[in-house]
């Protein structure tokens, strides 16, 4: 049984968008939300942000990317932080269409591997549960009462 069948994520053929440095994609986000290129985006600014775009029906595409961009910082590539920073080139472009077709079940072990791998360094400042763990705990409750998953005997 392979992860992506336990686990219920989007497992298509294209390949998923990581998290890096851009800082034209970051300048570029904060031009589209009207917000200076010397302050940080937080989530707590974005949710601020996305209940005002949600009252305005011509602003669907930014909503969808404000939205896109909190569920792959909170639930898929968690960082250390709650500032949004390398998840900004993860966006561009971003439809949720896409994104179903998109192989997230990749991307979420590939950031499992890097949490373990983080979490394992003696004295690192990112000891928690950092990487996907969110994402999979969520897919895996969701899954707890499949019958064909977990079947009753």
């Amino acid at each position: 049984m392979s992860f992506g069948s336990c686990v219920k994520l989007p497992c298509g053929n294209r390949s998923p968008k990581r998290p890096r440095d851009d800082a034209i994609a970051l300048w570029n986000f904060k031009d589209e939300l009207g917000i200076p290129r010397n302050i940080d985006i937080t989530t707590s600014k974005l949710w601020e942000i996305l209940r005002k775009l949600f009252e305005d029906p011509k602003q669907d595409t930014l909503s969808m990317k404000v939205f896109g961009l909190i569920l792959i910082n909170k639930f898929i590539c968690l960082g250390y932080g709650s500032h949004i920073v390398k998840e900004t080139s993860m966006v561009v472009d971003f439809s949720f269409a896409m994104f179903k077709l998109t192989h997230v079940c990749q991307l979420v072990v590939e950031e499992l591997k890097k949490a373990v791998a983080a979490w394992q360094v003696a004295g690192a400042e990112w000891r928690a549960h950092p990487g996907c763990f969110i994402a999979v705990l969520l897919a895996y409750v969701e899954i707890i009462d499949e019958p064909k998953m977990n079947p009753i005997d």
